[in-house]
């Protein structure tokens, strides 16, 4: 244990002491989950029960099993873990199964395959209380990471997008989000209400944490190169999936805003197409009828991700945003009005070009550039009316 972290045991002691007595729950549990980690896991709950045995009030190591065949659990009882069923695979899964098991104020996890040493457990629990913090995050960015132990799509790529994505969206600073190396006050859990299976759960705990108003602070780690030797069990384009989506689903606002943007820019760009064209440069010709069939798409594109925001909004406790709010807290009456207008606005503009078509014996169309602004129009208004109706049906489902 570093002499930080002794110094600041000896700081915290009183306070856990009183904690102590009035119960007999252990002061920290560890979660560690495991899924066939016979090599390691031994080592692991050794560790660490060695890195808190001098912590005042005891610890806990609780290993969320996740279905090993490899005698793991046996390794796990015979080193001193309490090992927890998680009968529903994935990571996420395994750490919730242990969270629930742990009794202990404060939860330290960490992976068992040793490549985060729990010797800096100790650091993590000290930062909640030094910094008042909810949730202390170990980085390995700010960290030391050995030769090897971080692949460089991870370290360059992946990690750094997700983390700033996060911070974007959710007001973060964060240099790590997928750490696996954290700890956190327990009787927080509950407001996070993180219930992701996978390993998306990395970032769904931080999101939601954030979301409630947590604080969070960080605490340089190491991460060792993986001593088991195995298969890892992370998949990095589907896990790397699977978090942005965690992400993405979590900020609707993102996707209405960005709707909206898009879709405003298609109206300034179809509205200037129907002025006519502009010669540029003495010999390009802009918003012409390519322009506005560009313009059309790009409406259509904006609609598509405006709705998307619509429908991740019906996620949220309330809508985020007034405009969001005011569709789908639309009275029924005049949902009902406003889809039959769009029907018919839609209806009547695609039966306007079908009979211009059809005067000229579906051969070139005249007015070309009024047939294309009113098919622009009802591509737009269409799209929108369908997307505020997609988001009352899945309202009611």
């Amino acid at each position: 244990m570093s002499a930080y972290a002794r110094a600041r045991q000896d700081h915290l002691a009183p306070t856990i002491r009183e904690a102590e007595e009035a119960s007999a729950e252990p002061a920290v549990s560890v979660v560690i989950p495991c899924l066939n980690e016979r090599a390691t896991i031994a080592e692991a709950v050794h560790d660490a029960k060695a890195a808190f045995a001098s912590w005042p009030g005891g610890v806990e190591v609780i290993v969320a099993d996740n279905g090993s065949t490899d005698g793991s659990v046996e390794l796990a009882l015979a080193a001193g873990a309490r090992v927890v069923p998680a009968p529903e695979r994935g990571y996420g899964a395994a750490l919730q199964a242990g969270f629930t098991a742990a009794q202990a104020p404060y939860v330290v996890y960490a992976d068992a395959d040793l490549t985060y040493d729990f010797r800096e457990g100790p650091q993590l629990v000290a930062a909640l209380h030094d910094h008042h913090a909810d949730m202390a995050v170990g980085t390995r960015i700010q960290g030391r990471i050995e030769p090897g132990a971080m692949p460089v799509l991870h370290r360059r790529l992946g990690t750094p997008i997700l983390t700033s994505t996060i911070n974007l969206l959710f007001n973060g600073a964060l240099t790590d989000c997928n750490s696996g190396f954290r700890a956190f006050r327990r009787d927080r859990l509950v407001s996070w209400k993180a219930s992701s299976p996978g390993m998306e759960f990395a970032s769904e705990l931080l999101i939601n944490a954030l979301g409630s108003g947590a604080k969070i602070v960080e605490v340089p780690i190491t991460l060792r190169c993986d001593r088991g030797h195995r298969q890892p069990h992370l998949q990095t384009w589907r896990d790397g999936m699977r978090h942005l989506l965690t992400i993405l689903a979590r900020a609707p606002q993102l996707f209405v805003q960005g709707g909206l943007a898009i879709i405003v820019l298609s109206a300034l760009i179809a509205t200037a197409c129907a002025l006519g064209p502009r010669v540029v440069f003495g010999r390009v010709a802009l918003f012409d009828y390519h322009t506005l069939i560009f313009a059309s798409l790009l409406g259509f594109l904006g609609t598509q991700v405006f709705g998307t925001g619509l429908v991740l909004q019906l996620r949220q406790p309330r809508p985020v945003g007034r405009l969001a709010a005011t569709l789908l807290d639309l009275n029924e009456g005049v949902l009902f009005w406003l889809l039959v207008g769009t029907g018919v606005g839609v209806g009547g503009g695609f039966g306007f070009v079908a009979w211009s078509w059809a005067r000229h014996g579906f051969a070139n169309i005249s007015y070309l550039r009024p047939t294309l602004f009113l098919l622009y129009t009802a591509t737009v208004v269409g799209s929108l009316g369908m997307s505020i109706f997609h988001a009352h049906l899945l309202k009611r489902a």
